[in-house]
């Protein structure tokens, strides 16, 4: 039976847990799950909200509305010494001041905008099953395009009251330029799985509140190989489907590329996919 709560994390079995309250925040398809699962293996999800993807209304992520300011604030508030919360949350200053102020760190991760608006497409176009991370209240209107092509170009360019993959980017990108959160990459947790564990680890460390007895490296590396562990368990996550990096290759026609270019502007250049346009 699937459970989207992790594992019983490693430190509760000889060591203290680590004093480290966390907020893991993602683009909708960039990979939160995966995030989730490895963070699993050193913190515990808060009690109420382990089932809970905080943030944006009914729509997981893919709507520009913002849940009301007090229910935030009451969730942030609400976490715990070695918990976590997670989420979809664009940027705002009154947010990061928030978990500034409370002390709960977050945890960015991001990937190449052109595979998540092709997982965004799948998305839209699979069934329900009566999971809740799998809903998208605007399902019918992009299951009644003519193909696949018309769902990844509504995707990119909106449809109806459903904004475009780039208008709803612009909320996120502020977290990238906030010093004392963690970005991570999606292709890195597939292409570099040790490195980016081992940073992970690091940044949840390095959040204490107050000083605990410090973990041996051998702890710490056998806590970064349960995080591994834990991330290969797509099973464990309804919303996987490939998770690789470079797929919107097989996807991507000729018209898509074009009309994803003159929305991109130079994101992907920003972003380190690419070094210029002529892609």
């Amino acid at each position: 039976m699937y459970s989207s709560s992790p594992v019983r994390p490693v430190t509760q079995k000889r060591y203290p847990p680590l004093d480290t309250r966390l907020y893991l925040c993602g683009f909708p398809k960039a990979g939160l799950h995966a995030v989730n699962l490895m963070v699993g293996a050193f913190l515990k999800p808060e009690v109420g909200y382990d089932q809970n993807w905080l943030g944006t209304f009914a729509g997981g992520g893919w709507t520009t509305e913002w849940v009301n300011d007090h229910i935030m604030e009451r969730a942030i508030r609400s976490v715990r010494s070695g918990h976590y919360i997670r989420g979809h949350m664009g940027y705002s200053k009154w947010f990061e001041q928030l978990l500034y102020s409370y002390g709960v760190g977050l945890v960015f991760i991001y990937r190449d905008p052109r595979d998540v608006a092709v997982s965004q497409a799948h998305h839209v176009l699979s069934d329900d099953g009566g999971r809740k991370e799998m809903k998208h209240p605007g399902k019918a209107l992009y299951k009644a395009l003519p193909d696949f092509e018309s769902v990844l170009l509504a995707v990119i360019e909106g449809l109806n009251e459903y904004a475009g993959l780039f208008e709803r980017w612009a909320y996120y990108a502020g977290w990238l330029e906030v010093g004392w959160v963690h970005t991570l990459r999606f292709e890195d947790m597939i292409q570099r799985p040790e490195a980016t564990a081992q940073a992970l680890l690091k940044y949840g460390i390095r959040r204490q509140i107050s000083p605990v007895k410090p973990w041996p490296a051998w702890f710490r590396q056998q806590v970064v190989e349960k995080m591994i562990e834990n991330r290969r368990q797509t099973y464990r996550s309804v919303t996987f489907r490939k998770g690789k990096a470079g797929g919107w290759r097989e996807a991507f026609t000729p018209r898509v590329k074009e009309v994803f270019k003159a929305r991109a502007d130079d994101w992907l250049i920003r972003l380190g996919y690419e070094e210029d346009n002529d892609w």
